[in-house]
Parts: C-alpha cells; structure tokens; sequence
C-alpha cells in the first residue's frame, strides 16, 4: 500500500475526469486508481493546479482531494490488461492482435474503429517493452516496385531506421526505405537450412538481405548474386554484408532482375530466391533462365486467397515454368507462410526444376 493524494469524485464521471488528469500529466501511474461501491479515487503525483481543479469542475460534480491509500500497480503482462482501465472494452476488442517487432520499432495496424486510439495503444507497448523506442503505424499498402510503404509515426522517439537481429545475424533497415518482415524469420532460417556447401545462390529480390546474409554465414563454400532495383535496399544490403563479414561470399547488383538475369547470370544457379509475392509470376521464365543446364531449385512466393487453393498455385507455377521450355521434377514444399488480410496469404512452393 502506498499513501497519495487523490481526487475523490462520483463513478459516473470516471472516462471522462481519468482523461482529463491524464491529459495534464498528473496521474500517478505507478499506483493502481481505486474504486468502491459509489466513488473513484485517482492517485496524483502532485496537488492538482487550479487550472486542472477548473476544468474538472465543469465536467464533474463534487470533486474532492484527499489522501488515500492505494495498491502498487504490477507491471502489466499484456496491453489489454496495461489499457483495460483506460479503454472501453469494445475498444479493447480491436487492439492489433498482430505486432511486428524490428530492432527496437514495434509497426501496429489498427482498424478504423479504434484510430483515435492509436497515442493510447502506443504509448502502452512502449510501457509493457522496454526494448522499444518507438511505435509506428502502417499508412498504406506495400508498393509494387521498391516494395515500401509510408508509416506514420504514433509514440517513443520519431525515426523508421533501426538495428535488427535475427538468427545471430544483425541488419541494418530502414523502414521507409527498403522492405523487410520479421514474419518471415522462420522462412529465412527455413531456405537458408536447405543450402548446400558449394551451391550458386541467387536472391533474385535480395531487399536489405535476410536471406542472403543467414545463408551465407551457414556456409562456407558459397557463391551468392543478390539483386534488387531499390537503391537504399542496396546501400543497406553493403552494410549488412559488411557488418556479417561475409564480404568474399556475395556479389551485390543493383538493377532489374529480368535486366540482370538475362544479360549477367544465365545458366549460373543452382538455387533461386524469387520473394517478390506481389508479381512473382512475371520473373519465372527469367529464373529458368538462370538456373544451370541440369537444373536446380526455385523457392517461389506468391499470394493466394480464398479463391484459389495449393494446388491451383503449384498448377499456375507449371504452366510458367512450361512455357520457360522447363519442367517441374518434384515439388518438395509448399505451405502458407504468413497471413496478410482476411481470406489472403503469401504461399511458398519449392520447386526443383528439370
């Protein structure tokens, strides 16, 4: 228990006086507010200002300031039990269920319903996370070419670079700037597990580099072509190549990679990374291309709805590769790897083409 001083009103004024106190930054968060049968008691961490006491007077009724005892608030476990006194429980309902965490960035998509809420919903992961500097929200789909998109900046400190950390690799992004999704950690460490000593990678969509880069560092004879046409991806890809010492392993190109394919690496892969989910239909017959005489193995990414099914994707990608004068052998993976809307989902099928 701890002594404080407090504002003593009538429950049927809590929402709306709880907002105000906090609004002038008094609130005593580290203490729990109390409530009994008739009255809410909201602990301060000073004596309220004639200015606030003036404002609450037009609002509430009766407002008393007193000493009281309260209960130590405990660190919250969750963000509904860290909001669940400060939102209505159908707010409470719609908080982002799904979070991306990069570096010390958290990335919140939030519905309509709750926008307004967004400062509250922010400035609670930063309280439950101490590893978090800032809060941004997603403002817009991903685009098609560079692959970015805009974010607007919710709660912490206003930046969208960060330093990322993934399966004992450490990348360098900017959010704004070049793509990158934590979603897909499981999928990196997944491709780059199946890489065999000796092998020719190419990435064909190489981003800032989390599938390059895990792939390289599990192998020591390993020759890898990323390419990307984003220019900051590339700047950032440098870095990170860099900062893995893994410099002698991978050749950087920057450009298109129907461009970069046809004119540079025909008949150079053993392996082909083609994470380009959006359009990854319009490069196959260039991956073909690239793939050695005898053959070898495409890890393919494309979106799949409720329309469709695994088997219509794996038949598509039959007929792309059929028409690149190539064949299927054997299909040695497919699954859903992540959800990106309702009824909506990037699919990955690995292909080892004849």
């Amino acid at each position: 228990m701890a002594k404080s001083i407090s504002l003593k009103f009538a429950k049927e004024y809590g929402e709306k006086a709880i907002h105000i106190v906090r609004d002038f930054e008094v609130y005593d968060e580290d203490l729990k507010i109390k409530k009994d049968e008739n009255f809410i008691f909201i602990p301060l961490k000073e004596k309220p200002s004639n200015e606030l006491i003036n404002i609450l007077s037009n609002e509430v009724e009766n407002i008393i300031i007193e000493k009281t005892d309260f209960t130590k608030n405990e660190k919250p476990k969750s963000l509904v039990q860290l909001l669940e006194d400060k939102l209505k429980p159908e707010v409470l309902d719609e908080l982002p269920k799904s979070i991306d965490i990069i570096g010390d960035i958290a990335v919140i998509e939030t519905s309509p319903s709750i926008e307004k809420y967004k400062k509250e919903i922010g400035e609670g992961l930063l309280k439950i996370n101490g590893n978090l500097k800032t809060v941004l929200s997603k403002a817009g789909p991903i685009s098609t070419k560079y692959r970015v998109r805009n974010y607007e900046f919710v709660a912490g400190i206003k930046k969208t670079d960060t330093e990322h950390k993934e399966f004992s690799c450490r990348y360098f992004i900017d959010l704004e700037k070049a793509y990158f999704s934590p979603r897909l950690s499981f999928e990196h460490e997944r491709v780059a597990s199946q890489v065999i000593e000796g092998e020719t990678l190419v990435d064909m969509f190489s981003g800032v580099g989390p599938f390059t880069i895990l792939a390289a560092k599990k192998n020591t004879e390993i020759k890898i072509y990323t390419i990307d046409i984003n220019s900051y991806a590339v700047q950032f890809l440098l870095k990170n190549i860099r900062l893995n010492k893994i410099e002698k392993k991978v050749t950087t190109i920057f450009g298109d990679a129907k461009d970069i394919g046809l004119r540079h690496l025909q008949k150079s892969a053993d392996r082909i990374i083609m994470n380009i989910p959006q359009e990854s239909g319009k490069f196959v017959g260039v991956a073909c291309k690239m793939l050695k005489k005898e053959g070898g193995l495409i890890h393919y990414y494309t979106f799949m709805d409720d329309s469709s099914s695994m088997k219509m994707e794996i038949r598509r990608l039959r007929g792309l590769i059929s028409l690149a004068d190539r064949d299927i052998k054997d299909i040695l993976h497919s699954k859903k790897v992540k959800n990106i809307a309702p009824y909506k989902w990037q699919i990955v099928v690995d292909a080892k083409i004849a």
